[in-house]
């Protein structure tokens, strides 16, 4: 059997001397790993669409619980994201978290269009690199079930308090009146029952805040459409949206390490 669909490469490793073992993003079956023979030798009719980041039209043939690459066109291979090494590492940790938050066999119509329209931002400089980087993870974050409410402080209602907080581990507001009363609430509740504090608040000024409402409610297509100017509330967004999708998908990525070395080398 032979099913043809437009696909994302989110990764690809060797195998043998001349194949490639892909993963591919799909909207009908989500992720799918197919083996592409001879994607590796010089001349190759799969070459270009079994890059990396690569998007295409693959003709995919099943042979029992294995899938083959029989055809494969490229429609877009982001060539901005192999052009710049920040962007690259970037991507490739944009590759990992989108690999998380898919499955096999499961649709990812919600996921695709995000990080298609992210690498064609991030490829053609359309918003600063952290601007993107927030925003993707914010709204994975939110499209995997872990959608934060950020309409009003959790405690008493306010929607735009004097110093507001993202408090990280229940994906809601505080404000800077209600957060010492909470956190010693949740002290008092993690010592009785013996557990460690998991208390996270990270601060929101208002560009910071407005930017991550305005990720939550825009189409997809305007994603990118915002800009905080001021760095300080620029980091404070990238700072919040990375802590609330690691926290959330409770693990940490190899990918985004490396991304952060090399953003911030250490002297």
């Amino acid at each position: 059997m032979i099913y043809i669909t437009d696909a994302l490469v989110i990764r690809e490793a060797p195998y043998g001397d001349h194949d490639k073992l892909l993963t591919l993003l799909t909207a009908e079956h989500g992720r799918v790993r197919v083996m592409a023979k001879g994607a590796r030798r010089i001349g190759s009719k799969f070459m270009t669409a079994s890059q990396l980041f690569a998007w295409g039209n693959y003709a995919i043939r099943t042979r029992g619980d294995f899938y083959w690459l029989s055809e494969a066109t490229l429609i877009e291979s982001f060539y901005g994201l192999h052009a710049d090494l920040n962007r690259l590492s970037l991507a490739s940790y944009l590759c990992d978290v989108t690999y998380e938050a898919t499955g096999e066999n499961a649709p990812a119509d919600d996921v695709l269009p995000i990080i298609l329209n992210t690498f064609y931002a991030l490829a053609n400089g359309r918003a600063p690199d952290a601007l993107i980087k927030g925003a993707f993870e914010l709204r994975i974050a939110a499209v995997s079930g872990y959608c934060p409410d950020l309409e009003a402080c959790s405690c008493c209602g306010k929607p735009d308090a004097e110093g507001m907080y993202l408090d990280v581990m229940n994906g809601c507001l505080i404000c800077a009146e209600c957060m010492q009363t909470a956190a010693q609430r949740a002290a008092v509740s993690h010592v009785e029952y013996d557990l460690p504090p998991t208390v996270i608040f990270l601060p929101l000024p208002p560009a910071a805040l407005e930017g991550m409402r305005y990720v939550l409610r825009a189409p997809t297509k305007r994603l990118f459409s915002f800009r905080i100017e001021d760095k300080t509330e620029m980091a404070d967004f990238s700072r919040a949206c990375e802590s609330y999708l690691l926290n959330h998908f409770e693990r940490g990525f190899q990918s985004l390490d490396f991304y952060h070395a090399i953003l911030h080398p250490k002297r």
